[in-house]
């Protein structure tokens, strides 16, 4: 009777354990996140600049109550770079699965706007990398989105 108990108890220790570890890692400090990829991306995200996210939010039409948190990184000069990098981490994976919707739309806006004027910052375009991680989402358009995306996956092993 002892080893029953005893076994049930490391199984279930076992288990809780597990169940922890998994959580942990699918869990992220956004701030911390977003602090480890703009350094390991620096070379990238030196030339960008944070936009107020409130505003880029309202712009793409995105529902505020889908996101948690939320960073806009842009080219400064807009109207000539397509550069952008965004980065959400959504109130929950079901939100997140919706936000996919609403990364294709801006990539259909940038799209249209660069099919016609920039042949260089429309392969950049074109190029586009999103990743979705749990509740975290990337959408890179810049010369080094592989680099961008190998690394924020990266904070998630």
């Amino acid at each position: 009777m002892k080893k029953i108990v005893l076994t049930v108890f490391t199984v279930i220790l076992t288990l809780f354990t597990l169940a922890s570890c998994s959580s942990a890692n699918e869990e992220k400090n956004f701030s911390e996140m977003f602090d480890d990829l703009t350094v390991k991306c620096a070379d990238i995200t030196e030339s960008l600049y944070v936009a107020d996210t409130e505003k880029a939010v309202s712009e793409y039409g995105i529902e505020k109550d889908l996101i948690k948190n939320a960073v806009f990184l842009r080219a400064p000069d807009r109207n000539i770079r397509a550069d952008e990098l965004i980065i959400i981490e959504a109130v929950s994976k079901t939100a997140a699965e919706d936000l996919k919707t609403a990364f294709a739309m801006i990539q259909q806006e940038k799209y249209m706007k660069w099919e016609s004027l920039d042949n260089t910052e429309f392969e950049k375009v074109k190029n586009y990398k999103t990743v979705t991680l749990g509740r975290y989402m990337i959408y890179a358009v810049c010369d080094g989105a592989d680099k961008v995306i190998a690394e924020f996956e990266e904070i998630f092993k």
